[in-house]
């Protein structure tokens, strides 16, 4: 009897190996959503290191001709990066989360490319499980840093330009529409970061491995690679000076301690070598040998391992001259710094692809493992036992360094706050020049930047009324193990901003109260503290918007929220004063009174 087709269809969509795939892709997206979790809880929002030399330059700089878009920066042509984080400023008013969500969502489509490649490659029936590696490396805990300052975003165009083109060769029969598509991806990474000049050479030789035999693809690609090198290559001739001098260990240790550091992340040695080394090493010898024993013994072996022999030579290459520019003036051990992880990442992945593909994929039936070799069935095995050693081993030690990282990001950002009296010591670990910072300062906060919350209320805007200095000041708090950004004003004190507000329907200051608490009394605890906030009119008028007395918090107690609704006064210039005092009367007492604000911010509504 024949069944009914639209029944055999329903079967279909539900069928128990569909649902399978579906489950592994959910499970392989949590590492993503968890990094997510981490942006919300312990990012910092503001631009770090180079991004004040292009972004928050080209930002406050609307008329920048586009000739210093194009321009060279260090040995990168940062072209696509710096116009995309322009584009994505101007939308966010520079929110700087936004564009570390956006860095999530590039890894996201680097495992997507990353999993089309192994799924081309590759015929085991359960390849959909590789998923799940590649997604735990990807997103993995020692790159913490890279989650939740700003830094990464050029990293992640160039990898995933590199990762499509090759995928588009790797996944699109070979001809001129493939060649072109990957040609395209290829510039979009030589106009990102120097490493995306090396995809035209790595891929170049995939080429030879995935069945481009005419003479005319290869002259095409050269031709096209010429175009965009050649200009390269000219403008960074230009900019050298100095020969570099190399030692030779220094350049090695720099290679390996980057390729190993995602598996490995740690401290020196005694001996003064990076625990990375030896993962690096391990590594190395691992794509090779898999590379070749696979090639020898896997049917047709050759086309599955080139896409990931791509990926780690193209790393490599990364490694090398990286340490051309950097073993001189940082030292060997830069290497493992936290800016190259992404790339380290990569080379791991293809390690972890070579061996599933030596553990799952048919063996030739023209050549036989003769029985003393047999042994060696068992090297992937004890591969990815040492690399998931190495990770578990890395991440354990990654967390321990949280607090350090948390700790010195939370005050560069206070330092941020109160830049204009911040020692320049305290500046350089945003900007390694405070006086570029001390520069563009004034223009973001004119421009009410999204990550300076509040900036209508800076502290430098406001006269302050204090028994000291240190009585009112924003900080980084730790509140229940997160650090958050708070107006710490300890009775009695109050600041007092003049705002012209805006001729709109409804305006409201958004903001929230809270008394924290210590660790341990040492003292009779708070009694409570009062809440102040007053408005007066350049006509003498006067009134009290909020009078209240919060008692102090409870373990796991947040701010309680406050909306100051000024529509009143829309339109008109006032002075608004945020104020606190001990309590309601004399009786009140100062102890513990650690009176907290949330960043107060306007919301306007036309």
């Amino acid at each position: 009897m024949i069944e009914n087709p639209a029944q055999l269809s329903t079967n279909k969509l539900v069928s128990p190996a569909l649902w399978r795939r579906v489950l592994v892709a959910g499970v392989s997206l949590l590492p993503a959503y968890f990094i997510l979790l981490i942006i919300n809880r312990y990012a910092y929002n503001m631009p770090y290191y180079d991004e004040w030399l292009t972004l928050v330059y080209f930002f406050n700089h609307p008329g920048t001709p586009i000739g210093q878009f194009w321009a060279l920066y260090n040995e990168h042509r940062a072209f696509i990066p710096k116009v995309a984080q322009v584009i994505l400023a101007q939308i966010t008013n520079m929110n700087m989360i936004v564009q570390m969500i956006v860095d999530v969502g590039l890894v996201v489509a680097a495992l997507g490319l990353l999993y089309l490649i192994y799924r081309k490659a590759a015929t085991a029936s359960v390849r959909y499980l590789i998923l799940l590696p590649f997604s735990i490396l990807l997103f993995s805990l020692i790159q913490y840093p890279m989650w939740v300052i700003s830094v990464a975003f050029p990293t992640y165009i160039v990898e995933c330009a590199f990762l499509a083109s090759l995928a588009t060769i790797v996944c699109i029969r070979p001809g001129w529409v493939a060649l072109f598509v990957s040609a395209f991806f290829a510039y979009i990474g030589a106009m990102s970061l120097f490493p995306g000049n090396l995809i035209w050479l790595v891929i170049f030789a995939a080429m030879i491995g995935l069945g481009y035999r005419k003479k005319r693809f290869y002259i095409a690609w050269i031709i096209m690679a010429a175009s965009i090198l050649i200009p390269y290559a000219v403008d960074y001739l230009a900019t050298l000076h100095d020969p570099i001098a190399l030692n030779l260990a220094d350049f090695v240790h720099f290679i390996l301690a980057m390729i190993g550091s995602p598996v490995s992340f740690g401290e020196t040695s005694a001996a003064g070598i990076s625990v990375a080394v030896p993962m690096g090493i391990v590594g190395v010898l691992s794509v090779l040998a898999l590379g070749i024993g696979i090639s020898l013994f896997v049917e047709n072996g050759l086309k599955k391992v080139t896409p990931w022999l791509a990926i780690s030579a193209w790393v490599i290459g990364i490694a090398v001259f990286g340490a051309l520019g950097r073993v001189v003036r940082f030292g060997a051990l830069s290497g493992r710094q936290y800016r190259f992880m992404p790339y380290g990442v990569l080379f791991w992945v293809s390690v972890v692809a070579l061996i599933a593909i030596a553990l799952t994929e048919p063996r030739r039936t023209d050549r036989r493992i003769a029985p003393q070799f047999v042994v060696l069935r068992a090297v992937p095995v004890v591969i990815g036992i040492l690399i998931g050693i190495g990770y578990l081993n890395g991440t354990l030690n990654a967390t321990e360094s949280f607090d350090f990282y948390n700790n010195t990001f939370g005050k560069g950002h206070d330092c941020l706050l109160t830049y204009e009296t911040a020692s320049d010591e305290c500046l350089s670990s945003i900007n390694p020049v405070p006086a570029i910072i001390r520069q563009e300062m004034p223009g973001l906060l004119a421009r009410n930047v999204a990550f300076l919350p509040g900036s209508q209320f800076y502290l430098e805007r406001a006269y302050i009324e204090t028994p000291s200095k240190a009585y009112t000041q924003y900080q980084s708090r730790v509140i229940d193990g997160v650090p958050r950004r708070v107006l710490f004003m300890q009775p009695n004190s109050t600041a007092t901003w003049l705002l012209q507000l805006p001729a709109a329907k409804h305006i409201v200051i958004q903001t929230g109260v809270m008394v924290d608490i210590p660790q341990k009394y040492e003292a009779d605890p708070s009694d409570g503290a009062l809440f102040l906030v007053e408005v007066n009119t350049t006509d003498g008028k006067s009134q009290k918007l909020l009078e209240k007395l919060v008692m102090p918090r409870k373990i796991g107690q947040g701010f309680e929220p406050v909306s100051v609704d000024v529509s009143a006064y829309a339109g008109k210039t006032i002075t608004l004063s945020f104020g606190t005092r001990a309590g309601l009367d004399a009786k009140a007492t100062y102890n513990y009174d650690w009176a907290l604000w949330q960043p107060p911010s306007l919301d306007v509504e036309t």
